[in-house]
This record gives C-alpha cells, sequence and structure tokens, in this order.
C-alpha cells in the first residue's frame, strides 16, 4: 500500500480532531475514497457522528465495506457517486474531506468539486483538503499523472476564496518515513461562512 494512503487518515484526525461536528461528508472520486481508511479514521474517531464516503469506483467500495465492517452498521455508510455531483442533501454536513484527489483533476474538475462541497456543508462547516504537494508530483516514478502541470500551479488560499469559503488555514504537512518526498501531505483547512441575518 503506498505510503500516502497509509498517513491519509492521520491527516483526518488531525484536522477533524479541531472540528466539534456531529455529521460528516467524505468526498473522493475515481478511487480515492478507495479503500476508505479515511473514512473509517473518522468513523473510529468520532463514533458519534455519521460519516457518508462518496466514491465513484463500485469495486472499491465493495472493498472498503470488506476492510472497514466495524464501522460500517455502526456509522459509516457508502455513496455511489462522483465527487462533483455527489447528491447530497444541501447544507447537510458539518465537515467535508477531500484527500488525495485534486492532484488527479483537471482546475475544472477542482472548481465544480469545490462548489459541491460548498453547496453541501451548513453555514460555518469546515472543509478539510489534504493532498500531495505540488512540487512533490514530480519525483514520482512509475505513475502517469495527466494533470501534473496544472497541479504545480494550483493555491489552496486563492481556489477557497473563489468557490466562496472563508478562513483558510494551513494546518501542516505529514512526512513519512524515508528521505523521498513521496510519502508527504500537507492540510489545508477553510470555512462556509455563516449566513448572515
Amino acid at each position: 500500500m503506498p505510503f500516502g494512503h497509509l498517513i491519509a487518515p492521520l491527516g483526518y484526525s488531525m484536522a477533524l480532531s479541531q472540528c466539534p461536528s456531529s455529521r460528516l461528508a467524505f468526498f473522493s472520486g475515481l478511487c480515492l475514497a478507495g479503500d476508505g481508511d479515511g473514512p473509517a479514521a473518522a468513523a473510529r474517531l468520532l463514533p458519534h457522528a455519521r460519516v457518508v464516503a462518496v466514491e465513484a469506483s463500485p469495486y472499491m467500495i465493495i472493498v472498503g465495506q470488506r476492510q472497514n465492517e466495524d464501522v460500517l452498521s455502526r456509522n459509516l455508510s457508502w455513496v455511489h457517486a462522483l465527487a462533483e455531483d455527489t447528491g447530497l442533501a444541501s447544507s447537510s454536513a458539518d465537515v467535508v474531506t477531500i484527500c488525495l484527489l485534486f492532484h488527479e483533476c483537471s482546475d475544472e474538475a477542482k472548481r465544480a468539486i469545490g462548489h459541491e462541497a460548498f453547496r453541501i456543508l451548513r453555514p460555518g462547516g469546515v472543509l478539510v483538503l489534504t493532498d500531495t504537494p505540488q512540487q512533490d508530483l514530480h519525483t514520482y516514478r512509475g505513475f502517469y499523472e495527466p494533470h501534473k502541470d496544472a497541479w504545480t500551479r494550483f493555491e489552496a488560499e486563492s481556489f477557497f476564496t473563489a468557490v466562496g469559503f472563508v478562513k483558510p488555514l494551513y494546518c501542516g504537512m505529514i512526512q513519512g518515513e524515508g528521505e523521498g518526498t513521496d510519502n508527504r501531505l500537507w492540510t489545508w483547512t477553510c470555512q462556509k461562512p455563516v449566513a448572515k441575518l
């Protein structure tokens, strides 16, 4: 298993520990909620929360359900959908996480996913974005990254502002073992503005 997939739940735990939440919605796409490590980690960390893992691949949903049976019946459910069109209700989540997805997406797809996250978050809700540092993608070997150039230009803070989020906060870098840069992740958070009366 790639190291990034092992440390992604640590990034969730770090960011979510700062967010008192009763409901969570997890984004992923194409295969990156993947085996459900992140959503399952959040479900274990917050046993009274309702955690929804959104995944585009029905095969990865099966894998995720099998290896996370301990939380499946309790507080983790799966939705088969695209990250940019989840079908979840508007203003229905306190926290949305996007992990190891944006570096796989075109700029247009990132914007669509960002707007969907904004739509389903309640006012005051938090978006947690965890991904590979932009410069690290150039060290990957044996992987085809079709949107690598777009990813090197991605700036989280300006992206959040353009979508309508406020209070962007860089939470830091999680470093894996070894000297390579292909096992690090950074995390940012931001907030959907609280509705004005």
